[in-house]
């Protein structure tokens, strides 16, 4: 089914598109070895609610028992990662 967006709708998706771009962009000057994931994670949920929004996936329900929610902004998956990779302070960035 298609859906028609309204005015109102399509500003909004404009602002989260900014938003994203800013925190791509932020991500992208500090992304360098030894860096951790945690620290990147860290700043892009600086820059989404500086810039008005909420983290979308933090917190994301895992409708598992015995599995959390999701703990992070964003997935940062290295290499050989394949999906959904969960931010940490241990997992430092190197090069190749």
């Amino acid at each position: 089914m298609i859906e028609i967006k309204s005015q109102r709708e399509i500003e909004l998706i404009k602002e989260a598109c900014r938003i994203v771009a800013l925190v791509h962009k932020e991500i992208g000057e500090h992304i360098k070895p030894g860096i951790t994931t945690g620290e990147l994670d860290r700043i892009a949920e600086k820059v989404i609610r500086e810039n008005g929004g909420i983290p979308a996936q933090k917190g994301y329900p895992s409708y598992q028992k015995g599995v959390p929610d999701f703990p992070s902004t964003i997935c940062a998956s290295i290499n050989d990662e394949i999906i959904h990779g969960i931010p940490s302070d241990r997992v430092h960035l190197k090069n190749r």
